[in-house]
């Protein structure tokens, strides 16, 4: 092993770089629940600012505006977890079993996603465009969007915050991501309480994506794995390409689910309805976003189960996935009882068909965490292009009824079409596939709060 942690040292050839040997990424002081309690605790923080501009926008610019922001932010966050979080339980498992190859992993997946983002921005700008302009948005509003893009450029930094998900360094990535999230939090609101042009909002929210990713690059020099040791090579370039092919696949169709509401809502209903729909979807996405941390707390160790003990990964995957369904049922009758009255009095009456439209993607929730937790045993257990395969017959129930139900129904409409489509992908993709039966089953204890 200590040869291999030269840079300098060959290493061998092949997409599976055999002759290393597996062993689990170490474990910080605290466990696994210390580690779910900080990147908990950077959400919480980064979701609470994000919450408190998300309000004075909506509330500050109107229904429309926030609705072609909406649209904007989707596109863009598309682009994002395509390159960034939808690579991650790849990263993350070459970084656990090979975790002296780590620079070579660094180099080679960082060009990739360099490469890829600025493709990416340049093929959203002209996007939103030229969708902006068929929409009737002034040149004002298309720029604010079009900034946006900007913030796709440096993600290839962030492959170094896989490397710390899989040694469970969640210390490390609460203090880049809480740096950067209040320094910019602080711009976001700033701009908005000095009735400032939409497109300073905007401009914020690229920034924070460059001060994350120098933060990271700077840590990555202290821990003595700066970019200039990074190296790039082939045979990892083509490994990594076999591996990302399947997860980017599934990345794409699971993001494609998530966001398609949020281009089909304006051809049919208006950026108004979308409005309406993006600022439930936002609030949804807070305890959204707290539930996804936990679950990528736990990947890396569940990912350890599947190399060392496959028997007691199933075991692990169903507690989890009860304890999911306990907190969307709770979340689904809070937001029953509350989202009606609450939401027009925090954001304004001109949202209160928002305030209609998040109990129905609060019920949304029960399907969408036990498509989580079925995410986690796939990806452990390197079935990839499954998790694809289901949301792919999510997607195929969402589109056609959001556009049915969105021209008579708006806002709402998408909503229960959206909610349709979850259940879909996770019980009756889950039934129909013969190689998710196992998890399935899982799936269903789950709902009924069994183990």
């Amino acid at each position: 092993d200590a040869r291999c942690r030269d840079p300098g040292c060959p290493q061998p050839a092949g997409g599976n770089l055999p002759g290393l040997t597996m062993r689990a990424a170490p474990r910080e002081p605290g466990g696994t629940a210390g580690t779910a309690a900080l990147y908990l605790s950077e959400r919480v923080l980064t979701q609470g600012l994000n919450f408190v501009v998300i309000a004075l926008v909506a509330r500050s610019y109107g229904p429309e505006s926030f609705g072609f922001l909406a649209y904007s932010l989707a596109l863009t966050q598309f682009a994002q977890i395509l390159l960034a979080s939808g690579t991650e339980p790849v990263f993350v498992r070459v970084f656990v079993q090979q975790p002296d190859l780590r620079l070579q992993w660094l180099g080679s997946g960082a060009s990739l996603i360099a490469v890829a983002s600025v493709a990416g921005a340049v093929v959203l700008t002209i996007l939103l465009a030229l969708q902006g302009s068929a929409q009737g948005i002034d040149q004002a509003g298309i720029t604010a969007a079009c900034v946006l893009t900007l913030g796709l450029l440096p993600s290839g930094a962030l492959v170094f915050e896989q490397l710390l998900r899989s040694r469970t360094e969640a210390l490390a990535i609460l203090r880049v991501r809480a740096t950067a999230g209040l320094a910019v939090g602080a711009i976001k609101v700033a701009a908005v309480l000095a009735h400032a042009p939409l497109v300073f909002v905007t401009a914020a929210f690229a920034l924070e994506a460059w001060i994350v990713a120098l933060l990271y690059l700077h840590l990555a020099s202290r821990q003595g794995e700066g970019i200039g040791r990074w190296s790039l090579r082939r045979d990892a370039v083509s490994a990594l390409m076999r591996q990302l092919g399947p997860s980017s696949a599934s990345g794409v169709v699971n993001a494609a689910f998530f966001r398609i509401n949020h281009v089909v809502i304006p051809a049919v209903a208006g950026f108004a309805s979308l409005g309406q729909y993006a600022l439930a979807m936002n609030l949804v996405s807070v305890l959204d976003n707290l539930i996804g941390v936990v679950a990528s707390a736990l990947y890396p160790r569940l990912s350890g189960h599947a190399d060392r003990e496959p028997a007691s990964l199933m075991t692990a995957v169903a507690r989890l996935a009860r304890a999911f369904a306990i907190a969307a049922y709770a979340f689904a009758i809070a937001a029953l009882l509350l989202g009606p009255w609450l939401v027009p009095r925090l954001f304004g009456p001109a949202y209160a068909e928002a305030g209609l439209v998040l109990p129905v993607l609060a019920l949304a929730a029960i399907p969408s965490w036990s498509v989580l937790a079925r995410s986690l045993f796939l990806t452990a257990t390197g079935q990839f292009a499954a998790t694809g395969y289901a949301m792919a017959i999510g997607l195929v129930c969402v589109v056609p009824a959001t556009f049915w139900l969105s021209p008579s129904y708006g806002a709402i409409g998408a909503a229960w079409a959206q909610c349709a489509g979850l259940f879909c992908a996770a019980f009756l993709a889950s039934l129909v596939l013969p190689s998710l039966h196992p998890i399935g089953r899982v799936q269903v204890r789950a709902l009924v709060l069994r183990t």
